[in-house]
């Protein structure tokens, strides 16, 4: 137990004004970045080729759940309407 310890994305959520970092814009740049591939998907692999870029330590079973909860054709990709709803959960 972390006592004291918060979670990045609960101290984002906390303090980030929702209306403004949920616009058009700052959504499809936020998707552009992990749609590596330019398919108009967010895929498995791109997201270790991001993550991976950016030095994080992420394993591939966190990326695969990631996806599979995010993911509600159960076709391992991310469109842009499902990066919104979760982008708009998470914050």
């Amino acid at each position: 137990m972390n006592e004291g310890v918060i979670n990045y994305s609960v101290f984002l959520a906390a303090t980030v004004e929702k209306h403004k970092v949920l616009t058009i814009s700052n959504l499809q740049f936020a998707f552009h970045h992990f749609d590596v591939e330019n398919s108009g998907y967010i895929t498995e692999e791109g997201l270790v080729e991001v993550f991976h870029r950016e030095g994080k330590k992420i394993t591939r079973d966190q990326i695969h759940e990631i996806i599979l909860a995010a993911d509600p054709e159960s076709n391992g990709k991310l469109n842009f309407d499902d990066f919104v709803r979760i982008m708009k959960d998470i914050l």
